[in-house]
C-alpha cells in the first residue's frame, strides 16, 4: 500500500546518502526512480531542515545532513551488535 504523503523518510535518508556521495542531481533521480516534481519537493525539504544546501544546483550535505547520517549508520551498527549478542547467549 502506498502511503498518502509525498516524502517519507527513507526517501530522504537515501537521498541524503547520494548527496553524500556526490552524486549530481540527474543520478540521484534516476537511481531512485523520482520525478523532477518530487526530486524537488524532497530536496526542498531537506534544505529546509538544514541538512543540504544547495550550491548553483548541486546539493551539498551540511554538518547536521551528515550527523544524521552518520547516526543511521552507528545505530544500525549498535542494533547488529546487540542482536549478535543475544543470539550468543542462547547458544
Amino acid at each position: 500500500m502506498m502511503s498518502s504523503s509525498r516524502i517519507n523518510y527513507r526517501m530522504c535518508v537515501r537521498l541524503l546518502a547520494c548527496v553524500g556521495e556526490g552524486m549530481d542531481p540527474n543520478t540521484i533521480k534516476q537511481m531512485m526512480g523520482l520525478s523532477r516534481y518530487s526530486y524537488d519537493y524532497t530536496l526542498g525539504r531537506l534544505v529546509k531542515l538544514g541538512l543540504v544546501v544547495l550550491e548553483g544546483r548541486s546539493p551539498r550535505l551540511t554538518d547536521r545532513g551528515a550527523n544524521v547520517l552518520r547516526y543511521r549508520v552507528d545505530e544500525s551498527a549498535r542494533r547488529d551488535i546487540a542482536e549478535l549478542k543475544v543470539a550468543q547467549k542462547g547458544l
